[in-house]
């Protein structure tokens, strides 16, 4: 039985960090789209589209540091996420 349990919790830790790479990897690839789409020019619509997309960016990138983190976890050591 323990063998048993001990390949059981192995293949968790493993499906668990591939997972994560794939997770991590997606966001990367997410905010190089929300960085190409960044319009160029000086008129008021550019200046938003821009401010939105940078918002969306960093959204992006706080997901990626949380994932390569191992994400925050709460007084009860339940993951959380606390993007204050």
């Amino acid at each position: 039985m323990d063998d048993y349990d001990a390949g059981f919790t192995a293949g968790h830790e493993m499906a668990e960090r591939d997972m994560r790479n794939k997770a991590y990897e997606l966001c990367r690839e997410v905010a190089e789209a929300y960085e190409s789409m960044i319009p160029e020019g000086e008129s008021k619509e550019a200046l938003r589209e821009n401010e939105i997309l940078q918002c969306q960016i960093n959204a992006v990138n706080f997901t990626r540091g949380w994932i390569a983190s191992g994400g925050q976890t709460d007084a009860d050591g339940k993951r959380a996420c606390y993007p204050w």
